[in-house]
């Protein structure tokens, strides 16, 4: 056996080794890659959703502020949609008020992590509180439930910038 006549057959079964192990690496590179953006927008998807339930009980905490500013006599007693609320219909808008705030707050339990439900629960609990019992509380309505909103707000910001949670 020559050197002359070996060493093309070996460069050229080298020259496929090396061929297939770079195909083999560049298919793992780019399943992989694939799955890792996979994974980005599976966390990024959920954020949205958390972030989505977040907002909307925010949004219901607004407007039961607005009704208990009415219901507490400091501003005109409106109705979610905005309109005037005759005394003869304040039960019923706060017993709307109520389910609504409530029921957002199961959303948040449902789809979020602790802190944020018992936050949210605590600060539901302050505005059931100040629809149910306002006789009991001892204090102004901001004074009730601004600390808990605080607290909420703080944690759900801390949550949604979170990068290692999601």
């Amino acid at each position: 056996m020559d050197w002359s006549t070996l060493a093309p057959a070996i460069f050229s079964l080298l020259g496929v080794a090396l061929g297939t192990a770079g195909s083999v690496l560049a298919a793992y590179y780019a399943h992989r890659s694939s799955r890792e953006q996979q994974r980005r927008q599976i966390k990024t998807s959920l954020r949205e959703e958390r972030k989505q339930i977040i907002l909307e009980y925010l949004l219901e905490v607004e407007r039961c502020w607005r009704f208990l500013e009415g219901f507490w006599g400091r501003a005109p007693l409106i109705s979610v949609k905005g309109e005037p609320l005759p005394k003869e219909l304040t039960t019923l808008e706060a017993a709307q008020r109520s389910h609504e705030i409530w029921y957002q707050q199961q959303k948040l339990a449902l789809i979020t992590e602790q802190p944020i439900p018992q936050l949210g629960l605590k600060l539901t609990e302050k505005i059931w509180q100040a629809i149910y019992r306002a006789d009991s509380i001892t204090v102004g309505l901001y004074q009730h439930l601004h600390p808990a909103q605080e607290e909420f707000l703080a944690a759900a910001n801390k949550y949604l910038t979170d990068e290692t949670r999601f």
